[in-house]
């Protein structure tokens, strides 16, 4: 069984809470997932491609869930919405998350948390999964044990 205290979920979406960031359903549903996860007590990262205009990161009021505004210099250029300047936004993610992610987030998360949850649905659709390396199919088993309890 996952304990809130001992497990960390770090989700990685284009779309997100932003209202920039919502074109489809992936935001709303990223929103609610990483809501419902922080509400059970789970410490929740949320990255996607944010409003220029908010901060870089944002910690709700709970502590439990924290956003990360991802591309938003790219944003600046495209103010329409996430999908403007899509191509740009794709390199800058592939070219500048991977090494963020692991060195300031999955590295503590594991040294402090035994249970690391990646949501392996978003990472296979994520060029930098390859980052992960073996570490995709102890996460994946997780994930999958978390859904089943």
């Amino acid at each position: 069984m996952l304990e809130p205290l001992k497990t960390t979920f770090i989700l990685l979406s284009f779309e997100g809470p932003d209202i920039y960031s919502q074109a489809g359903g992936l935001g709303v549903r990223v929103k609610e997932l990483s809501r419902a996860l922080a509400e059970r007590g789970y410490e929740t990262h949320l990255f996607f491609v944010g409003d220029p205009n908010l901060p870089a990161d944002e910690t709700m009021p709970d502590g439990r869930l924290s956003l990360h505004r991802w591309s938003q210099w790219i944003s600046r250029y495209h103010p329409v919405g996430v999908y403007d300047g899509e191509d740009d936004k794709v390199t800058d993610l592939n070219r500048s998350l991977p090494d963020t992610l692991v060195t300031d987030f999955i590295k503590p998360a594991i040294k402090n948390n035994p249970a690391l949850i990646v949501d392996p649905a978003t990472l296979a659709n994520v060029e930098f999964e390859i980052y992960l390396g073996e570490a995709t199919a102890t996460y994946t088993k997780i994930w999958d044990e978390f859904k089943s309890a």
